[in-house]
């Protein structure tokens, strides 16, 4: 399980986190983006899943709100233990999808 605990007080989370998160997310893309190949990309998408989880701890346990961006990460990237979803989302990443 990942330690996450610490990260989620009311005086770490605000909404300065979630835009610097939308951020990051953003600019994983589009280091992803510019990867050769899925492979390549493997340490991006282990960052995303990192993000993922926090984000879906502090939005469904704790019960923050977030914008639809990081409402869809939360969702879109939640099977990143499936090889085949991670191809897909890969894909996708590279078409601007």
């Amino acid at each position: 399980m990942k330690d996450t605990e610490h990260l989620t007080d009311d005086e770490t989370v605000n909404a300065y986190t979630f835009d610097f998160l939308e951020k990051l997310v953003k600019a994983i893309f589009e280091l992803i983006n510019q990867s050769s190949e899925v492979d390549d990309a493997r340490g991006y998408f282990q960052l995303l899943d990192i993000i993922q989880f926090w984000l879906a701890k502090v939005v469904f346990k704790d019960k923050k709100q977030v914008n639809q961006f990081l409402r869809d990460f939360i969702s879109q990237f939640d099977r990143l233990d499936d090889e085949d979803w991670i191809k897909e989302l890969y894909r996708r990443i590279k078409n601007n999808e």
